[in-house]
């Protein structure tokens, strides 16, 4: 939505853009394990597999959500912007322009789902690694896990899976840095000044 009102030398022009959160998902965001691959012991207590031995070479549904997930399956959080300008003429020859913009950038709503954040920076959300890391799925080795038959301990494992490979999906880490912990594709404010001379 944009206005524009204009008295004497003086003309503001606010305007509001909103965005409804658009559509993802994806079939294919998890690998898993080949169950028919002798190698597959599940560890003692887990529903993990030595990943060494039994390396993810399937794909596999999505741990959280149950299914292989439609496209579209889920919904991204909404955006909503406001800028402002304002012009004044000095002159018959003189101009000036200020635009501020992103003064309000923020998000909300969307799907709430184990990877999901209830925080105004994150916009979007896309597949781990946009599809070139995959997440771990359900191979992976818990520190001092034992496989099943008591024989093996897994010790050089990490201790907890790395936040962005947990999920199938991630936030979209775009362009922008808002701050020093989270990355976004909202603009962050900016200001431009203008004066334009007719000669």
């Amino acid at each position: 939505m944009l206005l524009n009102y204009r008295r004497d030398k003086l003309a503001v022009t606010p305007s509001v853009q909103f965005q409804g959160g658009a559509k993802y998902g994806a079939p294919e965001t998890t690998p898993g394990i080949d169950p028919a691959n002798p190698a597959c012991v599940p560890l003692i207590g887990s529903h993990r597999y030595d990943a060494f031995n039994c390396p993810a070479t399937l794909v596999i549904p999505d741990p959280f959500t149950g299914v292989f997930d439609d496209l579209g399956s889920f919904v991204q959080p909404n955006e909503l912007m406001v800028n402002f300008q304002a012009s004044y003429d000095v002159s018959s020859r003189l101009t000036l322009t200020a635009v501020l913009a992103n003064i309000v950038n923020t998000c909300w709503g969307g799907t709430h789902e184990a990877w999901s954040y209830s925080d105004s920076n994150i916009c979007s959300y896309q597949t781990v690694g946009n599809g070139l890391i995959p997440p771990v799925g359900n191979a992976y080795n818990p520190l001092g896990s034992t496989s099943r038959d008591g024989t093996k301990t897994i010790k050089n494992a990490a201790t907890n899976i790395q936040q962005f490979l947990l999920y199938p999906y991630e936030p979209y880490l775009g362009p922008y840095l808002v701050s020093g912990l989270n990355n976004s594709v909202k603009a962050p404010f900016q200001a431009y000044f203008e004066a334009n001379l007719k000669i």
